[in-house]
């Protein structure tokens, strides 16, 4: 399996691994996880930076890495950005291609994704929406057996938590 550097990991997704002791959609949906015992072990996989050419044909790299995820079965992946090549002035359509280049990728994977912004997916009011519209919110938690996974938007106010996402790290940190 592959994963991000650490610089990457801290700047795009905080995980909370409090583990235990022991060890091309249209529109957004959440990814669903098969639910596990609190104490039942499990692996994943962290992924980022796979963003393709500006046609939205994703590196072939890219493609073997998902085969090899598949062949791992890890219980989830994250993603940490950077899914597109998006820059700031590129028109609509042509972000809607890479988009769907990425979707048509990733829908390859077995497993349940889930995906926080890097600066190339999410630069100006046309990215944002178009992350909401394929992607869902751009921060947001998730447990799964004992861990709780916290992914924080580090994109929107250019590598900084804006107020309402510090409060709601706060509480996510607070209900851990």
């Amino acid at each position: 399996m592959v994963s991000a550097s650490r610089a990457t990991l801290a700047a795009r997704v905080l995980i909370t691994a409090a583990l235990c002791a022991l060890g091309a959609r249209e529109a957004w949906a959440k990814p669903r996880l098969n639910p596990i015992a609190w104490d039942r072990p499990f692996r994943f996989a962290v992924v980022g930076d796979n963003r393709g050419d500006s046609s939205g044909t994703q590196p072939p790299v890219f493609r073997a890495i998902i085969r090899e995820m598949n062949a791992a079965a890890p219980a989830l992946v994250l993603n940490t950005g950077d899914l597109i090549n998006g820059y700031a002035g590129d028109e609509e359509p042509l972000l809607r291609r890479q988009w769907t280049g990425y979707l048509k990728a990733i829908a390859r994977l077995q497993v349940p994704a889930f995906h926080v912004p890097g600066n190339h997916d999410l630069f100006d009011a046309v990215s944002a929406r178009l992350w909401r519209e394929f992607m869902g919110p751009t921060f947001y938690a998730f447990d799964h057996g004992c861990a709780r996974f916290i992914a924080l938007d580090t994109e929107t106010r250019e590598g900084r938590l804006d107020e309402p996402q510090r409060a709601w790290l706060a509480r996510q940190l607070a209900e851990a």
